[in-house]
């Protein structure tokens, strides 16, 4: 929803708190802006390398467009590689006013987002660099002002001193860029935790390489603006490289959840059946779904059913072992195979998991709590099947005994088949 087309309207959307937020952080990057500006002189050389960083940024931009992003997922624009040197070499109001046409770059040839975000982003990014730029020059001790930026004999004088600051600098860009959008997270979303929000090891390396790749074409720049054209096509397959193995990746898990999704856990779950197989150990598969989840979508929304979802995939995560495999069906349909684990210890895994969920809430924005129990059916590789259809099937027949006897319980498909054993 624009913000422009219905101030009052957005705010009650997005609520109070947070669009006061977003409002203040892109109010406070404006009067920055206008400050700075007026200290800045403009030379050549300053516009040429403008121009020369804005055009790597925006190739960036296109390569994203053309290569496609996962969705939901942890991805990069190397946009901060041709940003920072502007934050190292340049006057303060080019590194705050960067990330704008980049930002609308974004919205308008890659995905749409709303635009409250895209502004707060961009916003947020301007902020970080002015608190770098500023940290950078303090470290560095290098020669320059607001008006110019700093000069390049510095970094050809002092070059260690200069690296240095300005690894400190793009760690500063990245430390306060999260802290500003955590905020924004937290005031939409009361229940998020900043552990994780900032421990990603993914995410951490990207940021990584994006900084070392900043501080590479910086050192070009230093020597010839120019020459920073040359960094160009290393930089285009270092994106396009990153974001391939990004989407294949992506194509693994569920977006929701973060978990395997179908096709992946059932390749997953073929090969660890094949060294079960081989090693003749115990496996166990549980097959679960989450009762009523309709009416929660019903009552509460999708976006409520959503972090319903993704805390039952915390959940799964932190109850089990770091070889086990969990999935996500569809819907509401959760998997877990146990590679190692016979009938007692995925039975105990079953029930330790239903009872967590039992006693876990997810609070609404409005301040509600939402409830979900769970319905699972046991199977074992050697019991219960010899192969993954039978599995999975025996696992299902006991999971629907347990929704018809009352729901909020786990079967074993062993137990099921004694009982039809004993009616024969």
């Amino acid at each position: 929803m624009p913000v422009l087309s219905g101030p009052l309207t957005w705010a009650r959307a997005v609520g109070p708190r947070l669009a006061t937020y977003v409002v203040l952080v892109c109010f406070a990057t404006f009067v920055l802006a206008i400050l700075t500006g007026s200290y800045s002189t403009i030379t050549p050389r300053i516009v040429v390398t403008v121009c020369v960083l804005v055009f790597g940024a925006g190739l960036s931009v296109e390569a994203l467009r053309r290569v496609g992003h996962p969705t939901g997922g942890v991805f990069t624009d190397l946009q901060a590689a041709w940003t920072l040197p502007m934050v190292l070499l340049l006057p303060p109001v080019f590194a705050i006013l960067a990330p704008f046409p980049l930002t609308a770059a974004l919205q308008l040839v890659v995905t749409r987002a709303p635009l409250h975000r895209r502004l707060f982003s961009a916003a947020a990014t301007g902020i970080s660099n002015l608190l770098a730029w500023f940290v950078f020059h303090a470290v560095s001790g290098a020669a320059g002002s607001m008006s110019t930026g700093s000069a390049p004999e510095q970094w050809l004088h002092h070059p260690v001193r200069s690296v240095a600051a300005g690894l400190l600098a793009a760690v500063v860009v990245m430390t306060a860029n999260k802290a500003l959008v955590f905020v924004a997270v937290r005031l939409s979303s009361p229940e998020a935790r900043l552990r994780e929000f900032i421990v990603d090891r993914e995410a951490r390396v990207l940021d990584a390489v994006e900084g070392c790749c900043g501080l590479l074409v910086t050192l070009v720049v230093v020597i010839d603006p120019w020459l920073a054209l040359v960094a160009i096509p290393p930089m285009m397959m270092l994106q396009r490289s990153i974001l391939h193995g990004q989407l294949t990746a992506a194509a693994r898990i569920d977006a929701k959840t973060g978990l395997l999704n179908a096709t992946t856990w059932n390749r997953e779950a073929e090969r660890h059946i094949a060294a079960s197989l081989r090693s003749k150990i115990p496996l166990g598969v549980i097959l679960f779904d989450l009762d009523h989840f309709k009416s929660v979508n019903d009552q509460y929304g999708h976006l409520i059913g959503d972090r319903v979802l993704r805390s039952v995939a915390d959940c799964m995560s932190a109850e089990i072992r770091s070889y086990d495999v969990a999935g996500r069906f569809g819907g509401e349909e959760f998997v877990l195979l146990l590679p190692g684990a016979g009938p007692v210890r995925s039975l105990a895994v079953a029930e330790r998991l239903r009872r967590q969920l039992d006693v876990q809430a997810v609070a609404t924005d409005d301040g509600r709590a939402v409830h979900v129990t769970m319905s699972a059916g046991v199977a074992v590789f050697g019991i219960d099947g010899t192969d993954l259809t039978d599995l999975l099937a025996a696992a299902d027949a006991a999971l629907y005994r347990a929704k018809a006897a009352g729901r909020n319980q786990v079967h074993r498909a062993s137990d099921l088949g004694r009982e039809r054993a004993t009616d024969s």
